[in-house]
């Protein structure tokens, strides 16, 4: 057993009661903490792409709960949201899966006319790419690494990942 490790001893849920104190031991130091300085939180599974998708819901609820000039009416799509968020976890999962490689999270903006942008701003490249309000349409990519290795397409979604899958690894290496 490691050494840190070693020195840890597990509490059943119902030994805890409301004034039981834990104790953590390590080499050198000793805390204890009161159990009611704990505070219990809800808590996901902190998987890279768990981080990913809570990030993602994240932009997806302030864009949601935007208003423009007051108005009450939706103005961007949660269908249209939905698919965005499936389209970027699987271009992430594709790209984890196929060359190993992590996909930076993108900013999630709305764009015009209640379009939504998806917007990478890194020091490697910059990446653009906007979904159209009416899903029907085609999505629109733009990107570039220094000014080379550019990408234009306009293209359905789900045929973008395959070329953005190869032109991300090309540019991420």
């Amino acid at each position: 057993m490691s050494g840190l490790l070693r020195d840890f001893k597990l509490i059943r849920v119902e030994d805890i009661k409301p004034s039981l104190k834990i104790d953590w031991r390590e080499p050198l130091e000793s805390w204890t903490i009161p159990l009611e300085n704990l505070r219990m939180v809800k808590h996901r599974t902190t998987s890279d792409i768990d981080r990913f998708e809570v990030k993602i819901d994240d932009s997806i609820n302030l864009i949601l709960d935007y208003r423009d000039d007051g108005e009450e009416r939706e103005i961007y799509s949660r269908h249209n949201l939905i698919k965005i968020k499936q389209f970027l976890l699987s271009l992430r999962r594709n790209l984890l899966q196929e060359f190993n490689l992590s996909l930076n999270m993108p900013y999630i903006l709305p764009g015009p006319d209640g379009s939504i942008d998806i917007h990478w701003d890194l020091s490697k490249y910059k990446l653009l790419i906007n979904f159209p309000r009416e899903t029907s349409e085609e999505i629109t990519v733009v990107g570039h690494r220094n000014r080379k290795n550019v990408i234009k397409l306009s293209t359905e979604p789900q045929n973008a990942i395959r070329g953005l899958i190869n032109w991300l690894y090309s540019v991420m290496i």
